[in-house]
């Protein structure tokens, strides 16, 4: 045996390996290729078949219950997964809606506020404005509490009264029916606990008969296609029954920094009493798709947090500013 030890020789060790690697199998990974697929809610009046069949209306389909169906296919390709990636969605929705703009103060009368957006210090002008006689209350906005006031006239108003939430028909809205329900009330804060309580001989003061108050008609949006969803496995979720439904994405009221915005006199303007511009980048789901199928159309529904279509008002002229969405369609396995 050589006294000396045994010096590896480096070009030997990578002589051994590059003889090892030719024995092993190479794998090629190949990813996916992708496409976009692009929505503009406003096509729903230009390049639809409607449109070719040259209807004289001006909204030949409603901003919130639409079919997008071009002379030619939508996408083409073995498409087997489709991702929503970004949406642009002017929030224009007023918070006082056709189904929110009455509330009842039993032994008073009933107030009536017309459709539109609302800051609170403008809600509390346009109850206080509406012909009610006798009244001898005037509401408040307490901007620091964020919540809605009673302010008690002098003399004393010994008329018992008590504050009832009503729908568009001015049915009253009570339990459980309160909550899965729009009414005024609950935009301004009032809850089952709070309704329904007479008041008599009351002194003048203030008096704070609702909790704070977000003074929205809805709080989010659900963007809903049946079509899209038409080969999922899976079923969407909603804690709330009326919004379980083929659901794309869900878009809340609330601006890029979850900030407050300001009126010139300092006061809060809530997210929502005025419109704004959303623009929200997506990771939220992978909507399976069949290869052999055709993206030819789709449709497009936009639910309000009470699973309704969105209101809109009956001029017909009229409609919300389009909203637009970006898809990224796969061609690969669908995990």
């Amino acid at each position: 045996m050589s006294p000396y030890p045994r010096i590896m020789s480096y070009l030997s060790a990578g002589q051994r390996m590059n003889s090892a690697d030719m024995n092993r199998t190479s794998v090629t990974t190949q990813h996916p290729s992708s496409a976009l697929l692009l929505i503009d809610s406003e096509d729903r009046n230009v390049s639809t078949v409607v449109q070719v069949g040259g209807q004289s209306l001006p909204e030949y389909q409603p901003w919130n219950n639409f079919v997008i169906q071009t002379p030619d296919r939508l996408m083409t390709g073995a498409v087997s997964k489709v991702m929503l990636k970004s949406v642009r969605f002017p929030w224009y929705i007023p918070n006082i809606t056709e189904r929110n703009n009455r509330i009842r103060v039993e032994g008073i009368g009933d107030y009536t506020v017309n459709p539109g957006f609302y800051t609170p210090q403008q809600l509390v002008t346009a109850l206080n404005a509406y012909p009610i006689t006798p009244n001898g209350i005037t509401w408040v906005w307490s901007d620091q509490s964020q919540q809605f006031l009673v302010q008690i006239s002098a003399p004393a108003l010994n008329v018992p009264f008590s504050f009832v939430a009503i729908d568009y028909d001015y049915n009253v809205i009570e339990g459980e029916a309160f909550l899965t329900q729009p009414s005024l009330a609950k935009t301004m804060g009032f809850t089952n606990a709070t309704l329904g309580i007479t008041r008599t001989t009351l002194t003048p003061g203030t008096i704070a008969p609702a909790g704070p108050a977000d003074c929205l008609y809805t709080h989010y949006v659900d963007i809903v296609s049946t079509r899209l969803l038409q080969y999922r496995y899976m079923l969407d979720g909603a804690s709330k029954n009326a919004n379980k439904k083929a659901l794309v994405t869900r878009i809340y009221c609330a601006n890029e920094t979850s900030t407050n915005q300001y009126d010139p006199a300092g006061n809060i303007i809530p997210i929502g009493t005025k419109p704004f511009v959303i623009h929200r980048k997506v990771e939220e789901k992978g909507i399976k798709w069949n290869p052999e199928g055709t993206i030819d159309s789709l449709d497009f529904q936009v639910f309000d947090e009470y699973g309704v279509l969105v209101p809109q008002t009956n001029n017909v002229k009229f409609t919300y500013p389009s909203f637009q969405m970006t898809f990224v369609a796969t061609n690969g396995d669908y995990a």
